[in-house]
């Protein structure tokens, strides 16, 4: 008995100096080491007896290992499921809420990635029910980070506005409360950020989208954390391609497949080549960029990053129209619909009608009237989500079937309100084009 009670005790001893190393190996972005420590930890459970201390160890140990389980193998890999699922199951054990909660957070990011979205929302009002039980500022963050990137990707911009700037909020009046570890695993400032600009933009806050879309790069930036840091660039380089800022784009996505390269990131270097195909085709680098693309869009497929796949084939739509080849981008953007339809993801629905539509009409013949139903579908979807950007999009290529067509008064009056909502961003692409055709209709 006592030699065995001295074994147990040499094996706590090993798991808490392996969970430390692994903590420490996260934070200087080593993940593998973070890994192989943990996992030696995990190993080691195996000398401990059965009950609630071991349970509170093991819970311990994957919480810890989650965040370098996903940067080295992506959200959707069936070993950080599993893990993130054997926790759940530990922490209602135990009754442990605090240490609950990013493990929340790790099974929802596993669902968005899968565009599994009731269960991500579901996952994150069972957070938001947690904090109004908990005077604890971290699970309150946490809560409405996810569910407002959650609401984001249903197309509820509004109501993820709302989620999104408490979280963010919370995050700067409680700065000094949180704990390094769960502000790690839960979701930083930085991608609270990231998706509050694709959030903003959407609404039609160009500029505000734009700060902080840039202030998340800063706090990346400022942090030694790589994978945040490969994130927060990918992210950005996705919000610059919205703005068609071919020269931003490029460079932030090449940082990004650089980073994520050189530690291993296999999302973040899948959705940063993506990017940087679009922009390469912007360049006349066409052959390139479609490869890359398609290289991206195949990754996502294997890994089952379901949410990503929509985005990826209305980048593609949009380059095989700029190849000339419209029939092609009509097959993936047909292909999208039906992601979106046995989804619900409908954070671009608008996009993908109207995209549509401009490629219809690069077809022999321009079926203008399909074409004008497509617009017309596009701008709906985009006033029904309070979607500004998209809607604004959708009326120019609208105004401008109608003005070829000789309606000239009818495409005035689709344009005009639209473009007279807007108070900022003027130096876009989108605006600028707006006005522009504006200026020929008057």
């Amino acid at each position: 008995m006592a030699r065995h009670c001295a074994e147990a005790g040499l094996a706590r001893e090993a798991i808490q100096y392996l969970t430390k190393a692994g903590r420490q190996a996260l934070e200087r972005s080593a993940n593998a080491e973070a890994v192989g420590h943990l996992g030696k930890g995990l190993t080691l459970l195996e000398t401990l007896p059965a009950g609630p201390e071991r349970d509170a160890v093991e819970v311990g140990l994957l919480v810890a290992l989650g965040p370098p389980l996903v940067a080295t193998k992506g959200f959707t890999d069936p070993e950080v499921e599993k893990i993130y699922l054997r926790a759940r199951v530990l922490c209602q054990g135990l009754g442990k809420t605090t240490q609950l909660v990013p493990v929340l957070v790790g099974l929802a990011n596993i669902h968005l990635l899968r565009a599994e979205l009731r269960q991500a929302r579901e996952l994150g009002e069972e957070c938001l029910t947690l904090a109004q039980h908990h005077d604890d500022p971290g699970i309150r963050m946490a809560a409405h980070r996810m569910l407002g990137s959650t609401l984001h990707f249903l197309g509820e911009f509004s109501d993820a506005r709302g989620h999104l700037e408490q979280a963010n909020a919370l995050r700067e009046r409680y700065r000094r409360r949180f704990d390094a570890s769960l502000y790690l695993i839960s979701g930083s400032r930085v991608y609270c950020r990231s998706i509050f600009a694709r959030v903003l933009w959407a609404l039609g806050y160009p500029e505000q989208a734009l700060s902080s879309s840039e202030e998340a790069l800063r706090l990346a930036e400022g942090t030694s954390h790589s994978h945040t840091l490969a994130q927060a660039l990918s992210l950005a380089a996705a919000f610059h391609l919205d703005r068609r800022d071919v020269e931003q784009t490029e460079h932030l996505a090449r940082e990004a497949v650089a980073l994520a390269t050189e530690h291993d990131f296999p999302y973040w270097r899948a959705t940063g080549c993506l990017w940087w195909g679009w922009a390469l085709v912007q360049r006349r680098d066409v052959e390139k960029g479609l490869a890359q693309i398609q290289e991206s869009l195949a990754q996502f497929r294997a890994k089952g990053n379901v949410q990503t796949i929509p985005h990826a084939l209305t980048v593609l739509a949009e380059v095989y129209g700029q190849a000339g080849e419209p029939q092609k981008g009509l097959e993936a953007l047909a292909e999208a619909l039906v992601v979106l339809e046995r989804t619900n993801e409908r954070r671009r629905e608008a996009e993908v009608h109207r995209l549509r539509g401009e490629l219809l009409l690069s077809l022999p013949g321009q079926p203008w009237d399909e074409a004008e139903a497509c617009f017309e579908r596009a701008l709906a979807i985009a006033g029904q989500q309070s979607a500004r950007m998209w809607e604004l999009r959708a009326a120019t290529s609208l105004a401008r079937l109608l003005a070829e067509r000789g309606r000239r008064r009818e495409a005035h009056d689709a344009l005009s309100p639209l473009y007279g909502w807007f108070t900022e961003g003027f130096e876009t692409a989108d605006l600028n084009s707006a006005r522009a055709l504006l200026e020929t209709l008057t």
